[in-house]
């Protein structure tokens, strides 16, 4: 399905018109990005802190780099949220489009990946809380990963939340350029000019179908909706852990990171790698079971008097949780 290499001639557009387009329509912040990389089995995507440029967008669209956008901006609004069926099964596709045809949804941007599976874009007329493109997602499966996969991220580069690879760029495992598809999901030969003309989403015309955000009982942030990982936890995650702290510390790593918005499998990959620097490893069979605990029911929280008996506490003062819910119950107060 996807080329080996990007088409960037498919219209009269230049390829910085091309870029800008790409920029405008999927970047929900410039202060941070992401690229896709690849080193033999293992891959995944690499947080770069710097400026988002059109000259970077334009060395995605010639296949030297693979760029992936974050789906929350600073201020945790999205302009686009996305379903990522990552299957080969017809009937699981024919069930997304089904629903968003059910649910009078214009018709989304599909994309097949250049690997496996498809994307299914939906772009909005205007950026909104993320919590909301998240629901807007849910409301169509909950079978598949939804982006934004969490509801709020921080407004600096230190938690950005979940990234997408962006359209129409080589997949580094396969080598293969992911191609926009149409309904019957053949690739489309002007996808530049599908993207100019994409029908908007206005969110309110769809309210029934997001709910209510969540808050706890005093109607303040809940952990869940703090896109901040804890620095006791970031402190553990690098440092490992001593004989008799393994298990309760890992167990721990997971519930932050599934509080984070991370899949089951991304938190594998992490805590395999904390394990490596653990004062001795604990192995497979013991990371699945602290991995199944923690991902499995509802989501276990841990307060910070819980979280002291096991890491070590850098201070209310200093830590970057506790800052980020002051800020948000003074949104709330102002609001």
């Amino acid at each position: 399905m996807g080329d080996k290499m990007p088409n960037i001639v498919t219209t009269n557009m230049m390829i910085k018109e091309k870029a800008k387009l790409l920029l405008e329509l999927f970047a929900n912040r410039r202060d941070i990005y992401a690229v896709q990389w690849c080193d033999g089995e293992k891959h995944g995507y690499r947080a770069v802190r710097d400026r988002l440029t059109v000259e970077r967008v334009e060395k995605h669209i010639r296949g030297e780099i693979t760029l992936a956008f974050y789906a929350l901006g600073k201020n945790s609004k999205a302009k686009w949220m996305a379903i990522d069926a990552d299957t080969t099964k017809i009937g699981e596709f024919e069930e997304i489009i089904g629903r968003y045809k059910e649910l009078n949804l214009p018709r989304p941007i599909m994309e097949f990946s250049g690997r496996r599976g498809y994307h299914y874009i939906f772009l909005l007329d205007k950026p909104v809380a993320g919590w909301k493109a998240k629901a807007l997602g849910e409301a169509i499966t909950k079978k598949h990963e939804v982006f934004p996969k969490g509801s709020e991220s921080s407004s600096d580069t230190s938690s950005p939340g979940s990234c997408l690879k962006i359209p129409l760029g080589v997949h580094q495992v396969s080598q293969e350029c992911s191609v926009l598809v149409n309904r019957h999901f053949e690739k489309i030969d002007n996808p530049w000019e599908r993207l100019r003309n994409v029908k908007k989403i206005d969110i309110s015309d769809y309210q029934s179908l997001l709910g209510r955000k969540k808050r706890n009982s005093k109607g303040t942030a809940t952990d869940f909706e703090i896109g901040v990982l804890r620095p006791c936890t970031e402190k553990a995650l690098k440092g490992g852990a001593k004989l008799g702290a393994r298990n309760t510390m890992g167990h721990i790593i997971c519930c932050e990171l599934r509080r984070l918005g991370l899949s089951k499998k991304e938190a594998g990959v992490a805590l395999s790698c904390w394990d490596l620097r653990n004062e001795k490893r604990l192995g497979k069979k013991e990371l699945y079971k602290i991995l199944e605990s923690a991902y499995s029911g509802d989501q276990y929280k841990y307060s910070c008097s819980r979280l002291k008996k096991t890491l070590e506490c850098v201070g209310r003062e200093n830590c970057r949780f506790i800052q980020e819910v002051r800020r948000k119950k003074k949104e709330r107060e102002k609001s």
